[in-house]
């Protein structure tokens, strides 16, 4: 029998069922495209060795198909999953016993809830890792506690209640600046200024009294305020300057240099060379220089310029003590005596009043020397009788004596001697004589401080 082919047409729709099918007798070859599908599949007939690789993609898994039970151990790692696809109901959530807590990795073992201590009073070693940023903040300090630095707490920075203080341990306590500058509390007037490489300056109630300068130290006076003082009341409150020692001590002020010193004085304009000085020189030499011509007063008083002068001295060197104790008294008429004090009654000066005209006595107003001069007239011929100097009341010297005398003849006699305070002196006349000349010009006793 001859072989007859039969084709695909000549074939019974559902004749050939997988009886007529031998073993792998159908190849991949034989299946056309499309020509299996899903319900040909027995269950569990398709394992992971009929699926070549790469040949399931995206596509081909349905929905919802791939369950955890398909996921081998350690199948996904942090590459499989998207970006933020893992929520926070995927974490493990806490229970009661810690609530609160943070999750902690363990270097590879499981992770573990534990507690992050964030009471910073309770925290007795707090430490920074980075910076601290106050955010517009403030740091706050209890009184009587410390910011404190250095590894042996050497500068602590704190306010008692009272006063701010900083407490330094240190070699030294240095501020770098430019420029070192102390406000009061309002910050509305300087205290205190120090510049690099410049001057240094002291305020008082903001206006600047002291500053050092290239050449040393400038002092500028509050108008009629003192410059230095060390009471809280000047003595003299119109002085521009004051040096005030205070207590039971010397004040001292002294000027020193091997080349001499002069101490200068220009009371007539700041710019003005003439100058009142007081010099020594490298010699020992002491001066006295008035470079202007005009008299060098001394005076003794509390009035300024106004106060009377004890001395004057001119420019060509002549030198008036205006104040020294002076007297000149005489009889204005003509007058006799009978061994009494000569009545020398009316008085041409004065200078210090020590002269008394009733009791016709001059009193030393201080100890020194004291220059006396006695004078008469005779009217007509007188006999012999003499004038006694009396000292404190008794006969002292006999300072006129003559056994006779001539009208007309003049008599002169003075002595000079060292007086107490309070030394007396007056004229005795011996005898009984009349008509001695009257007037200044013919009779007079006077008296002079030499010194």
């Amino acid at each position: 029998m001859a072989l007859t082919q039969i084709s695909t047409a000549g074939v019974k729709d559902d004749a050939v069922t997988s009886g007529k099918i031998p073993a792998n007798a159908v190849g991949s070859s034989e299946l056309a495209d499309n020509a299996v599908d899903t319900a040909a599949i027995v269950a569990d007939a398709v394992d992971g060795t009929k699926i070549a690789d790469d040949a399931v993609d995206n596509e081909h898994i349905a929905n919802n198909a791939v369950r955890t039970v398909q996921i081998i151990d350690n199948a996904i790692n942090d590459s499989k999953i998207a970006d933020q696809a893992v929520t926070l109901a995927k974490l493990e959530h806490g229970t009661s016993s810690n609530n609160g807590k943070f999750l902690r990795a363990n270097n590879g073992a499981d992770p573990t809830f534990e507690t992050v201590n964030t009471d910073l009073v309770a925290d007795t070693s707090p430490q920074l890792g980075g910076n601290l940023d106050t955010n517009d903040h403030h740091i706050l300090v209890d009184d009587n506690h410390h910011v404190i630095f250095g590894d042996d707490e050497d500068l602590k920075i704190s306010h008692d209640g009272t006063d701010d203080v900083i407490h330094s341990t240190g070699t030294s306590l240095r501020t770098k600046s430019n420029i070192f500058r102390a406000n009061n509390a309002a910050d509305n007037a300087v205290m205190f200024r120090a510049f690099s490489g410049g001057a240094v300056e002291a305020y008082h109630n903001g206006t600047k009294r002291v500053e050092t300068t290239g050449g040393g130290v400038k002092l500028t006076s509050g108008g009629s305020t003192p410059i230095i003082t060390n009471t809280s009341s000047p003595v003299y409150t119109n002085a521009g300057l004051e040096l005030h020692r205070g207590g039971n001590g010397y004040c001292n002020v002294r000027f020193a240099s091997n080349y001499g010193v002069t101490m200068s004085l220009a009371g007539i304009s700041n710019s003005s060379t003439t100058e009142f000085s007081l010099i020594q020189d490298n010699g020992g030499n002491a001066y006295v220089r008035n470079e202007s011509t005009s008299p060098m007063r001394f005076q003794i008083g509390s009035s300024g310029l106004s106060s009377t002068d004890t001395m004057v001295m001119n420019n060509g060197g002549e030198v008036q003590v205006p104040r020294q104790p002076f007297f000149w008294a005489y009889n204005s008429s003509n007058y006799s005596w009978n061994n009494n004090i000569i009545s020398f009654e009316t008085e041409a000066n004065d200078v210090g009043g020590n002269y008394n005209n009733s009791t016709y006595t001059f009193t030393a107003p201080i100890a020194g020397v004291y220059m006396f001069v006695v004078y008469f007239r005779a009217g007509g011929g007188f006999g012999e009788f003499s004038w006694t100097l009396q000292k404190n009341g008794g006969d002292f010297i006999r300072i006129i004596g003559q056994g006779s005398f001539s009208g007309n003849d003049c008599h002169f006699g003075q002595t000079i001697q060292a007086c107490s305070a309070n030394d007396t002196w007056r004229v005795h006349g011996s005898g009984s004589h009349g008509g001695a000349t009257g007037g200044y010009q013919y009779n007079g006793f006077q008296g002079y401080l030499l010194g």
